[in-house]
């Protein structure tokens, strides 16, 4: 699967679809329409039905995430610094996490000189998941898994201070 977000084919290199071939149609574009048919504002209902054009199932997707805006004017390029890519399923994820965050380098220089902890210590998959849980938004579907960077917490309210009494 293409990982590379912004790899995406030049006009002209899409594939080719026959006159007897059916295209298939592309998940989350009922979504998309319903979307579009109910946007008040033509710009932003033109700006959803492009990025879908452009993008697919991810944009459609990253439109269903909560805390995102619609309706801003930047929301492809929004689309664009969140979406991180496409996977087989999560245990190609976690094993592109791995290689990122160059954690097994990490691991084999830390234990290089002892062959017997390098035995019993390793990086568990469970963790590493958690991890991605706290810093990503996945979807699942059968196509695979799409991953978006999460949306940072909402800054916490200050606190008031008492009344005096």
């Amino acid at each position: 699967m293409n990982n590379n977000p912004n790899n995406y084919p030049a006009p002209g290199d899409e594939p080719q679809v026959h006159e007897h071939q059916q295209p298939r149609e592309q998940i989350g574009s009922a979504f998309v329409d319903y979307l579009v048919e109910r946007e008040p504002d033509a710009d932003s209902a033109a700006r959803m039905r492009r990025g879908f054009d452009r993008h697919g199932t991810a944009f459609a997707l990253y439109l269903a995430l909560p805390d995102i805006d619609k309706h801003a004017e930047t929301l492809e390029g929004d689309f664009e610094s969140a979406f991180i890519g496409q996977y087989d399923d999560r245990r190609t994820f976690i094993r592109d996490t791995i290689e990122c965050f160059s954690w097994e380098d990490d691991l084999n220089r830390l234990l290089a000189g002892d062959a017997l902890l390098r035995a019993v210590v390793t990086l568990s998959n469970e963790q590493i998941l958690g991890f991605i849980r706290d810093h990503y938004e996945l979807i699942e579907l059968e196509d695979g898994l799409y991953v978006f960077e999460a949306a940072p917490p909402a800054p916490e309210p200050e606190a008031q201070p008492a009344a005096p009494e």
